[in-house]
């Protein structure tokens, strides 16, 4: 038991870092799928769309404030600190910053509780009738505790990041989808859709005191105090407003998606809210995933004053993500129908159009989780602002015009230029300040992965004239299908790219053969063989 604690508790590398983030996400993308589901199939149109605009603003707080504008913020400051100074040090920023956050957050909190009606009505979901705003207030004032016991939880998951132990930080999301999944079961009949405010409420908890477990052993010590005068104090919160911005203004473009598609029908927020789940699964578990476990080790690189280190990590991982990602768009989008079956039962076409549009945008991004990172563990948070903005201009604009041509389905087109603008011009920036960068050699193998991607889309295609959605089909014969699309698409993927010598199937199947070593000296050792 000491060795499974020991390993518990180790840092861990880069690629068991992304292998268990991106198992806890996928386990978690698959408890979201079910909760949406449930929330589907227990309850109609007019009280989801309450429910998901509902957490629109407490979600633009958190994700706007902390989540990955704080930590963006934070890690490269910790890391410093850590590596240069002393722990003591960096507990003592790590206090002030926890207590200035959540002092902020408890007052934006206390304003969501106090006035969710007027927000909702003027801001958020003017398209709703009084009955259904009513009860988007309810769910609302539950969510609001979200953002304070999220931030202060986002905070203690960046030291984990920034100490490279991951698993805390990966285990606890898992428990605020189980929460909403329970309080469907628990309280559906004697509080309706409003359960779920409480499910969420709940979770947020959950999620903090698995961190706060994750802080054993590293020595922490919480002291009540906000040091204003502290240089490390400045730097985080002069950096945080631009990536603050950068990430309010994705859902800012949420928040006007969904006050557009409050008057357009009575079931168009929750369509696209489905269609944006399934789109947003292979991007967290792909891109985030990645980019989570990765940039501790740029900001690292860069604080230990090793630049050719972090550009040659940065190109390494950018290529691996190309080469991940491609024959995932792919099997998403030839089973856009499936997947639309498995999170609404009772089928629904336009979730699958939605889904079709957005899967074009799946690739890029997945590659922003990365590019963006590039930036910020160089501390240059303005110029993904920037980009941001433009992107945030053209967006709404696009959504506005297209979903007056096409209804909802014009957000999933919008939304998908928007993400490969966004990319072209954040590549191009890079490519004018590290001209020799993406030289010939890097060209030559993406060129490389994009040959042997184009015989994967092949069989992909070849594939499904055989696997295809039927009207009878359950949610398990879709799981089925889809399942056996992506094993037959994966391996035949990992054979071409294997055959053709891709450096990234060499690297995976040499990682997976460390790992299967590894454990099993563990578990040798702990038998005592």
């Amino acid at each position: 038991m000491n060795i499974i604690a020991r390993q518990i508790n180790r840092p861990m590398t880069l690629g068991s870092a992304t292998v268990v983030i991106g198992a806890s996400l996928f386990l978690g993308l698959i408890l979201g799928i079910i909760r949406t589901k449930l929330i589907n199939d227990t309850f109609n149109h007019w009280t989801t769309g309450a429910y998901f605009g509902a957490f629109k603003l407490p979600e633009f707080i958190f994700y706007t404030l902390a989540a990955g504008a704080l930590s963006v913020s934070f890690i490269p400051v910790l890391s410093e600190k850590l590596q240069l100074k002393s722990r003591l040090e960096a507990w003592r920023l790590t206090s002030s910053i926890l207590n200035a956050v959540a002092l902020l957050m408890l007052a934006l909190c206390l304003v969501m509780i106090i006035f969710p009606e007027p927000i909702l009505k003027y801001i958020i979901v003017p398209g709703f009738s009084e009955a259904r705003l009513e009860i988007t207030a309810q769910i609302m004032r539950l969510a609001a505790i979200g953002p304070f016991v999220f931030s202060i939880a986002s905070i203690l998951s960046s030291v984990q990041q920034a100490i490279n132990r991951f698993l805390y930080l990966a285990i606890a999301p898992i428990f605020y989808n189980l929460a909403i999944i329970a309080s469907i079961y628990l309280f559906k009949d004697s509080m309706g859709i409003v359960c779920l405010g409480l499910g969420a409420a709940f979770g947020g908890v959950l999620n903090l005191m698995i961190l706060g477990f994750g802080m054993n052993r590293l020595g922490f010590r919480h002291r009540w105090i906000i040091d204003f005068r502290d240089k490390a104090f400045k730097q985080v919160f002069k950096a945080l407003p631009f990536r603050s911005f950068d990430q309010g203004i994705i859902y800012i473009n949420s928040i006007v998606q969904t006050r557009l598609a409050s008057s357009l029908s009575i079931h168009a927020i929750t369509n696209f809210e489905n269609a944006l789940i399934l789109y947003s699964a292979p991007i967290s578990l792909l891109g985030v995933a990645l980019g989570m476990a990765a940039f501790p080790r740029f900001a690292n690189h860069l604080a230990r004053g090793q630049p050719s280190k972090f550009k040659k990590d940065f190109l390494e991982i950018l290529r691996g993500i190309f080469w991940a990602t491609i024959p995932v768009v792919v099997v998403s989008y030839v089973s856009r129908d499936l997947m639309a079956k498995i999170i609404f039962s009772r089928g629904n076409q336009e979730i699958a159009l939605i889904f079709g549009w957005l899967c074009l945008g799946i690739l890029f991004r997945t590659l922003y989780a990365i590019i963006s990172r590039f930036y910020y563990a160089q501390k240059d948070t303005k110029t993904p602002l920037i980009v941001t903005l433009v992107g945030f201009g053209v967006n709404i604009c696009l959504s506005w015009y297209l979903s007056y041509e096409f209804g909802v389905i014009g957000f999933g087109m919008a939304t998908s230029i928007v993400a490969g603008l966004e990319i072209a011009i954040l590549i191009y920036l890079i490519h004018i300040r590290n001209p020799n960068l993406f030289n010939i050699t890097f060209i030559k193998r993406l060129l490389h992965i994009i040959v042997v991607s184009l015989g994967t889309v092949a069989i992909t295609f070849l594939l499904t004239r055989f696997i295809f959605v039927q009207a009878h089909d359950s949610a398990f014969d879709s799981i089925f299908k889809i399942g056996l699309i992506f094993s037959v698409v994966g391996l035949m993927h990992f054979g071409l790219s294997y055959l053709f010598k891709v450096p990234e199937a060499y690297k995976l199947l040499g990682y997976i053969t460390r790992q299967f070593v590894r454990i099993k000296k563990i578990f040798y050792h702990d038998r005592g063989v």
